[in-house]
């Protein structure tokens, strides 16, 4: 039996409402289960972005071509030696794992000191920035965030309120705007 448009009606519609069979969201998500099969279940460093040496950076370990993870995003953040992320906020909390070295963040105006090891968290609507505490040696941090669950859910607020900045590099201003 079917509905005029070629869908079949089940034989128990339930409580008065029509029930169809093979919904149109089954196929696709059916068909998004076959993708996400499809996606290596190893992301090799080799097809990893690399750093740019002195700059603070970003390595983005997750996208929408390897990885099934549609509600978060992983990354490796680079932080050069006596280097700092931008301060800035965000609605979506993330946790930082720190791989090597050793630095602190400020969370609206506290400081919180981390090192190898430590996993540092960063709460949602926090004004933070991330520190290199060492002149010598860079910070590497694996970053978990739900970023992309948020933009999904349409709350999304994040601002800049400084640059990154690196003491090294041959462009270095402090981030207010001065040599």
């Amino acid at each position: 039996m079917t509905d005029g448009s070629g869908r079949s009606l089940a034989s128990d519609p339930g409580e008065g409402g029509i029930r169809y069979g093979r919904s149109a969201l089954a196929d696709r998500l059916s068909k998004r289960i076959q993708e996400l099969w499809s996606i290596p279940s190893v992301i090799k460093a080799s097809s990893l972005a690399q750093h740019a040496g002195d700059r603070f950076v970003n390595q983005l370990v997750t996208t929408d071509d390897n990885s099934p993870l549609s509600t978060i995003v992983v990354f490796i953040e680079y932080i050069p030696p006596g280097g700092r992320s931008s301060k800035h906020g965000h609605m979506n909390d993330a946790l930082f794992y720190i791989l090597e070295g050793d630095g602190y963040d400020i969370h609206n105006g506290k400081r919180y000191t981390w090192q190898a090891g430590d996993v540092a968290n960063v709460p949602p609507g926090v004004t933070h920035q991330h520190f290199n505490a060492s002149a010598t040696r860079p910070v590497r941090a694996l970053v978990l965030n739900p970023k992309p669950l948020y933009l999904a859910l349409n709350l999304m607020w994040q601002k800049q309120l400084e640059t990154p900045f690196n003491p090294a590099h041959p462009d270095a201003r402090d981030g207010h705007g001065h040599d």
